[in-house]
């Protein structure tokens, strides 16, 4: 994960050295969990900023963060220590990472008034339970890292924007499976829908 980190932060110095504008999206939206991460909450509001580094022929490059609100979350098994503790959601998550976005004009104006936007977006996801707590070994170990259990982020989504607001759908990825305290049925994949606004 740190290498992960490290090459996002890399991205984001990279493209940050060619930009030449400020542009923000606020962001809204619904996340719904599909198939067995549907039994882990029943959907989480998520409100993100993204902020654009740099844009060049209709590509960009964005760095940001959503928070997310789990609604009636369950409490999950969690493996530490040879004990299986059965822990509570804190009802918070967190998305960090960069995207990468395409626009596609609608308008043959020069001014752009109607167009598309297809992203991907790599980066982290975590989950905030009540975890146990961690040894003094453990925390030498894991440098004290709260955020643990973080796992991979991965979406891909389009939004249709007319002006400075627009509608927008994404799927994404997040596969807690691979950590190995985690459930292995925990679950991976959800949709959001939503709103973004342009500044």
């Amino acid at each position: 994960m740190k290498k992960l980190f490290l090459a996002i932060m890399f991205t984001s110095i990279v493209y940050g050295q060619e930009k030449d504008s400020v542009f923000v999206s606020a962001e809204a939206s619904l996340v719904i969990p599909i198939g067995k991460l549907a039994n882990k909450f029943d959907y989480a509001q998520s409100y993100g900023f993204w902020f654009e580094l740099g844009h060049n022929h209709g590509l960009s490059a964005n760095f940001g963060f959503d928070i997310l609100l789990l609604q009636n979350p369950k409490s999950i098994n969690y493996n530490y220590k040879d004990s299986i503790y059965k822990i509570n959601s804190n009802k918070f998550g967190l998305d960090f990472g960069v995207r990468a976005l395409k626009k596609i004009n609608l308008t043959s104006k020069k001014r752009t008034i109607k167009y598309v936007e297809i992203e991907t977006t790599l980066g982290l996801n975590y989950l905030d339970y009540d975890y146990p707590k961690q040894s003094d070994e453990d925390k030498k170990k894991n440098n004290g890292n709260t955020f643990r259990n973080t796992t991979l982020l991965c979406t891909s989504g389009v939004s249709y924007i007319y002006k400075n607001v627009g509608l927008r759908v994404q799927y994404r990825l997040t596969p807690y499976n691979f950590i190995e305290e985690m459930e292995s049925k925990f679950g991976s994949h959800s949709i959001a829908f939503g709103i973004v606004y342009k500044q």
